[in-house]
């Protein structure tokens, strides 16, 4: 499904891959959700490596968009912690293309492509939260 390159194995990538695994307190933290650890990596590094596709493709479809959406739920149903993630990828969102000239439309695009990925994510949470919210 997904080529691998070389640009996976170096040293940027696995700085980033190992900044952003560490964003989450909760791996240093105990919690109830003890050994979530085991489905928890192998999606954050689906996540990870679709992201990185994501990037490197030119234009953005709704579905890439729905997908990001998807990982972070998944993420967020194997541990609630994961809504670092959202944060953190609005602002990967913002400095993807940092050094191109940002401009009123580029910024309007980041702000709608994040809020469709935050409808997106809450579309697919909504019916764990209303069970949630009518158990307790």
């Amino acid at each position: 499904m997904y080529r691998i390159s070389i640009n996976y194995l170096s040293k940027k990538y696995s700085l980033i891959v190992i900044g952003l695994f560490y964003l989450s307190s909760v791996l240093l933290n105990f919690n109830i959700t003890i050994l979530s650890e085991n489905i928890y990596i192998p999606v954050f590094l689906g996540f990870f490596l679709y992201l990185i596709n994501f990037f490197q493709k030119q234009n953005i479809k709704i579905k890439d968009l729905f997908v990001i959406a998807l990982f972070i739920a998944l993420l967020y149903f194997t541990r609630a912690e994961a809504f670092i993630y959202l944060g953190s990828i609005f602002l990967i969102f913002v400095f993807k293309f940092f050094k191109k000239k940002i401009s009123l439309n580029y910024v309007g695009r980041v702000v709608k492509n994040f809020l469709l990925v935050l409808v997106f994510f809450f579309l697919i949470v909504s019916p764990y939260l209303v069970y949630l919210h009518s158990v307790t």
